[in-house]
């Protein structure tokens, strides 16, 4: 190979190779939640860097390109990604990678700059956020309890909205748990809520989950 193919060939890859590492500290910066993980920003900067290999491998030599698409077409890729946003970014990066296989860095580059800013914009100033913080209630009753009666004051007090997901049951028909949708008052504390549920339950077992989505409580 001349120096001419070799820097053809290198150079894209490392292109998308500091291209990823750009995209994987953007996700880790934009990431919400407590379930981000390395293995997953190392997937990010591993596929760009091979896309960028077999793009570039493809855009030279048609024969091989054929015979990587018949390879790819009977491998599985896993379909469950922890937050829609993981994605995303896997397809932000593939598109940066594609782009700088086909010989095109300056524009990767663009692409790669403006939407990781896009990405922390989104992150930073917490766009199209739910109005209201939306959690849901897990709780313990007993079974000939009036539950709707009961919980009607404190729901009065801490909660906009609420709705009724779901209610079990226990084996022994001694007690009943109940899942609720609910939209908080703005300003509540999540403390006072609780120890009013725990006063309203008995001192039963109960669980608050957020979810940050609101419910589609019917009215």
């Amino acid at each position: 190979m001349t120096s001419a193919e070799i820097t053809a060939t290198v150079l894209p890859v490392g292109v998308s190779f500091f291209l990823a590492l750009g995209i994987a500290w953007t996700h880790r910066r934009a990431f919400r939640g407590t379930a981000y993980t390395q293995d997953y920003a190392h997937t990010l900067i591993l596929i760009a860097t091979v896309t960028a290999v077999l793009v570039n491998t493809i855009r030279t030599d048609v024969g091989i390109g054929l015979a990587m698409f018949a390879a790819f077409s009977v491998i599985r890729f896993p379909r469950n990604a922890g937050q829609s946003s993981d994605l995303a970014f896997m397809f932000f990066a593939t598109a940066v990678a594609m782009l700088a296989g086909t010989g095109s860095p300056g524009t990767a580059a663009i692409v790669a700059a403006a939407g990781c800013c896009l990405a922390l914009w989104l992150h930073q100033s917490d766009a199209f956020a739910p109005h209201k913080s939306g959690h849901v209630l897990t709780l313990s009753l007993a079974s000939d309890a009036d539950f709707e009666s009961m919980l009607v004051p404190t729901f009065g007090e801490y909660v906009e909205e609420s709705r009724l997901l779901s209610q079990r049951l226990s084996p022994d028909g001694g007690s009943v748990e109940l899942r609720y949708g609910l939209g908080l008052k703005s300003g509540i504390h999540i403390a006072g809520f609780i120890e009013a549920l725990h006063h309203t339950c008995g001192n039963r077992r109960l669980k608050l989950e957020p979810v940050g989505q609101e419910f589609d409580v019917e009215r």
